[in-house]
């Protein structure tokens, strides 16, 4: 999932609704901005959680797009991509974490 955040100021917000729940407003807008303030409150606009990567240096991936196998030796610092060492001799290179898969292990100790 690529949805990237709209970020805005909750307490500015927050302000606003009550600024102008006390200008000249019909009944029906006052409740609007009402329902508005309490879906705020019970966390209804929180941001998503950032997903965490499910790949570990080690994995070893297969990328969607060019159909070449690799290890991973390192995750970014942003989580988003990985740095991988192909197995057909591609150079080595970073990639889009979305467009690898994970190889599953032979090995059924390794639980994630």
């Amino acid at each position: 999932m690529n949805k990237q955040n709209d970020m805005i100021s909750k307490s500015k917000l927050l302000e606003w609704l009550e600024e102008t729940k006390q200008e000249p407003v019909s009944e029906d807008i006052k409740f609007a901005l009402e329902c508005v303030k309490d879906a705020m409150g019970k966390g209804m606009f929180n941001p998503d959680p950032i997903p965490l990567p499910t790949l570990k240096p080690g994995d070893s991936v297969y990328h969607k797009r060019f159909k070449s196998s690799g290890t991973v030796k390192r995750i970014s610092k942003s989580g988003k991509r990985a740095y991988v060492i192909w197995n057909d001799g591609y150079m080595p290179s970073y990639c889009d974490l979305n467009s690898l898969e994970l190889i599953a292990k032979e090995d059924k100790s390794d639980v994630r």
